[in-house]
């Protein structure tokens, strides 16, 4: 095994590693300041992102005999095939080199995908699909754009629909067309692109309007979550539970471990979950509130769990399936004689190990930093899409507004960023004197930490056009597109 240093100033740094199995995976010592996104380049070939920096690869892998093309046409480097296969021949290694970043195309994909795994609120799936689509044609992927354009052709008719009849801003219309062009190309959607050409300029009311329903979008969303009390129990006890002793708990849901928008959303510092002790029938219930639009029998709330850890060991003690009452989520587990206190519970997707390592030193810290920055992430984007929502032509007024909103969204993500921080720099004190502290337990926290104060700076900077710009999915207001009867 080889080690080498081939590092170039100011780039990042990670670890070239060669299995015996002639699989190649780089890892950056950098920590995503969101969470990171995985992104399939080709066969055999991933990569992730951190959702706050779509360009900047935190791994990738090629698989045992994979081509290294996918990666070298993603990062725009045509050398790194020939580079990759002489480090493969050479046999098992390890290699400090720098890090690379996604081509501007590949960029979008990465952010398409960052907005589907973390925007937190309701948002229209026929938007997202058509992002999808235009990002995929964009990297010469057909044959997967040309399968999202046919799910997407009911919003692409109906949003051209609007935007023939002078309903659409600017902005939405401009992506509009994008989108209908790359149908066009792929020979798709015919219903949708024989309109194409009766899209006229934006009305300046359109513009109006969006800046408005963007402004309330979040806010009312989480005003009508937030309202909304989790029932006790489940929504439906019987007599028996009635006449017991109820004890109760509150949990905040670990973000990363359950699929986006199955789960209704209230905030980083408000409680998602409910725990109840029923110690007459020796059970704990598990209850969660549905997010809004959700379809019960869906797949994502089918491979819902609820389980139970020992709080002090994190060994798993119960796992049952989640079903669904009432609009709530509700998982019964049995106590086994264990008190409220001697456990942790939760709610993960299927295939997420179901305990979480519950017992880890700073798990409840950590996902108390994941929340605080989605919350975050979604608030900045929220501030790019209200400005953009402004067009060319949009007056004094309009502008003022639009800049007002900005800057309380940019207000909140650095509150939520602020309070994140906060949080790492004391599990960072707290964790490098701690006896069961690893030395790498303390470099990921750091590293973290760093990210975070990364992302604050950028806080302050204007958006980069073309890798912040908004898509669809951010600019449509949910119901705006109606759902597919097909």
């Amino acid at each position: 095994m080889t080690h080498s240093d081939e590092t170039r100033p100011g780039e990042p740094v990670g670890v070239l590693v060669v299995d015996d199995e002639d699989g190649i995976g780089w890892w950056s010592t950098s920590e995503p300041a969101v969470v990171a996104v995985p992104v399939v380049l080709g066969r055999g070939v991933v990569c992730e992102v951190d959702a706050a920096r779509p360009d900047q690869l935190l791994y990738w892998s090629i698989a045992p005999g994979g081509d290294p093309a996918p990666l070298a046409t993603a990062v725009g480097d045509p050398t790194m095939v020939d580079l990759l296969t002489a480090v493969r021949a050479a046999g098992p290694s390890v290699t400090s080199t720098a890090g690379r970043r996604l081509t501007p195309t590949w960029q979008r994909v990465a952010h398409v995908a960052a907005l589907d795994r973390c925007l937190l609120y309701p948002v229209d799936d026929g938007a997202l699909l058509i992002d999808e689509a235009v990002a995929n044609l964009g990297v010469g992927d057909r044959r997967n754009a040309r399968r999202l354009y046919g799910h997407a052709e009911y919003a692409l008719v109906h949003l051209t629909e609007r935007a023939i009849d002078r309903e659409l801003p600017s902005v939405l219309a401009d992506l509009l067309r994008e989108a209908l062009r790359g149908a066009a190309e792929l020979d798709v959607a015919d219903a949708a692109t024989r309109l194409a050409g009766e899209i006229p300029d934006p009305a300046p009311a359109a513009e109006q309007d969006l800046v408005a329903q963007l402004t309330e979008w979040i806010d009312d969303e989480a005003a009508s979550v937030g309202s909304r009390p989790i029932a006790l129990g489940g929504a439906d006890r019987d007599d028996t539970d009635r006449d017991s002793t109820v004890l109760f708990d509150e949990g905040y849901l670990d973000i990363g471990a359950v699929p986006p928008r199955i789960i209704a959303w209230n905030g980083p510092d408000i409680p998602d979950l409910q725990i109840e002790h029923f110690p007459a029938q020796d059970r704990f219930v598990i209850t969660a509130a549905l997010a809004a639009g959700v379809e019960p029998t869906c797949r994502e709330v089918a491979e819902l769990i609820g389980w139970t850890a020992d709080a002090a060991t994190g060994a798993l003690l119960a796992v049952m399936p989640v079903v669904v009452r009432d609009g709530y989520l509700v998982a019964e587990l049995p106590a086994r004689g264990r008190e409220l206190f001697d456990i942790e519970a939760g709610v993960t997707a299927g295939g997420v190990e179901p305990s979480g390592r519950p017992a880890a030193p700073g798990r409840r810290e950590l996902i108390r930093v994941d929340r605080s920055m989605f919350e975050s992430w979604n608030q900045y984007r929220a501030a790019i899409s209200v400005v953009a929502a402004v067009g060319p032509d949009a007056d004094r007024a309009d502008v003022a507004a639009a800049e007002r909103s900005r800057q309380e969204r940019l207000g909140y993500a650095r509150t939520a960023a602020m309070a994140a921080r906060a949080t790492l720099r004391s599990l960072v004190e707290r964790t490098g004197s701690a006896d069961a502290a690893t030395g790498a337990d303390v470099l990921r926290l750091r590293a973290r930490l760093a990210a975070v104060q990364e992302y604050l700076d950028r806080l302050t900077e204007p958006p980069l056009p073309g890798t912040d710009d908004p898509t669809l999915v951010e600019l449509v207001v949910p119901n705006l597109v109606e759902e597919s009867e097909w």
